[in-house]
């Protein structure tokens, strides 16, 4: 577990151009470094021992010559990101980590044959980042209730899960924005028991939206898919105590229970029907009123809250 400690520096100690003999880090906020001749490599390993993110900083300094960070998990064949410090330029990577052992490795980038000294900060953070490699179902990044997420999808065929295990019917508001520039980001739901879709939505600029969903005993994936490179975005699940649609609902053999005088909330997506059904079916059935309804800025889709009620019979 890293912790802030500002007075407990490290200075890299050689010999460190192996795996093998990588510098530990603890508990620290920054660590110093020289790269003596262009074949020179150091590195580093956390051994994360938890669930946490920290914000990472590299640069070189007093020599404007370009220099490279990669971070690479449990082995040095799973790289996590490379990002190349231009001239000295600071290099700023957020990274949430799972339990498990990340290695941090110093080169330069070219040939150069001047000295090249760095600093690399390592500063554990209260906000949560995804995990990487989480484009895959099987390293899905996890979801902590009610933690928001920051995460980004890097290139244009970038794919961020994450997944959360239900362990009975629990209604949540699922919160999303993002601050990309151009495009949309697509947040996809999915069944972990059968991958079913259950929910696919455009995430627009600055568009923050709270979606009611009710879900059954099961894993859940959350997919964000980028349309440009470098697009950001936030997600944040909490429990609710309003009663919500039970997802999938789209189909008779899926339809959600309605009960007496209950309002059950939901979203429309583009053109899907919501199939609805008594909990207590009763043969007097007075009406089905959409209570409120908007429908979203930019999008195509409509919140919803709707009332049943029974009337008895006389």
């Amino acid at each position: 577990m890293l912790k802030n400690s500002p007075e407990n520096n490290l200075s890299a100690r050689e010999p460190d151009n192996l795996i093998d003999t990588a510098n530990e880090v603890q508990s620290l906020t920054q660590i110093t470094g020289i790269l003596p001749h262009p074949d020179d490599i150091d590195y580093f390993v956390i051994y994360s021992d938890r669930k946490q993110s920290v914000d990472i900083e590299f640069f070189s300094f007093s020599c404007p010559f370009d220099s490279e960070i990669s971070i690479y998990k449990d082995n040095t064949s799973q790289r996590i990101t490379q990002q190349t410090s231009q001239k000295g330029a600071s290099v700023n990577i957020p990274l949430g980590m799972e339990i498990g052992v990340y290695y941090f490795i110093i080169n330069r980038s070219g040939s150069v044959v001047h000295t090249l000294p760095y600093i690399l900060k390592i500063t554990p953070t209260e906000t949560w980042y995804e995990t990487e490699p989480n484009n895959t179902f099987l390293f899905a990044s996890q979801l902590l209730l009610p933690e928001s997420f920051k995460g980004e999808l890097t290139t244009l065929n970038d794919i961020d899960i994450f997944y959360i295990d239900v362990n009975n019917m629990t209604n949540f508001k699922l919160k999303c924005h993002t601050t990309s520039q151009d495009n949309p980001i697509w947040l996809s739901l999915f069944r972990g028991s059968d991958f079913l879709k259950l929910l696919e939505i455009p995430i627009n600029i600055n568009q923050a939206f709270e979606i009611p969903i009710g879900l059954n005993t099961d894993r859940y994936y959350f997919q964000f898919s980028g349309t440009t490179p470098e697009q950001i975005y936030y997600i944040q699940l909490q429990e609710s105590e309003l009663s919500s649609e039970i997802l999938p609902d789209n189909r008779f053999k899926y339809a959600c229970a309605l009960e007496d005088n209950v309002t059950t909330h939901g979203t429309l997506i583009m053109n899907e029907k919501i199939i609805t059904r008594l909990k207590h079916p009763h043969p007097h059935l007075n009406e089905f009123i959409l209570k409120q309804q908007a429908r979203h800025h930019r999008t195509n889709f409509l919140f919803f809250a709707m009332n049943s009620f029974i009337q008895s019979k006389k």
